[in-house]
């Protein structure tokens, strides 16, 4: 018998913080294995997160900034046993993990995201002139049958 102990889905945590999520799994086989499967709310795409023994029964993984965005983290995790597997919570049905907060580029760093930077923007027009001013030169050109006077 395999059985995942988990209820972490009450507490609310801050937007760009690295989030530890853990359960107890427990088993009478010794030789358990346990995954987090997790993503931000509304991505289409889990991410895998290996979860360890922490201390006795106790697994953990860590879910990195990226995927710790409000309005929610919705994650499942899978625990194997031998020829036993289990789930809490599903891809279809994942749990829930609220997250406060407005959501930015680097934490600690105080830096805005990278479309918000300055030097983004100017590259960017730089390169629309650049190309604005080849296609007029290319398709202004003069015909090669008229003569010069």
């Amino acid at each position: 018998m395999l059985v995942i102990d988990h209820n972490e889905s009450e507490r609310a945590v801050p937007a760009g913080e690295a989030v530890q999520i853990s359960a107890r799994i427990r088993s009478q086989l010794s030789n358990i294995s346990a995954r987090l499967f997790f993503r931000a709310t509304g991505d289409k795409k889990f991410h895998l997160a290996p979860m360890q023994r922490v201390e006795g029964p106790r697994f953990a993984a860590r879910v990195p900034t990226f995927a710790v965005v409000p309005p929610a983290l919705e994650y499942y995790i899978e625990a194997n046993a031998g020829s036993a597997r289990t789930t809490k919570g599903s891809a279809s049905s994942p749990l829930h993990l609220p997250v406060v907060g407005q959501e930015i580029a680097d934490p600690g760093s105080g830096k805005p995201p990278w479309y918000k930077r300055w030097y983004v923007w100017v590259s960017l027009g730089i390169v629309v002139a650049g190309v604005t001013a080849a296609i007029i030169v290319a398709t202004n050109q003069p015909d090669p049958n008229t003569q010069l006077p």
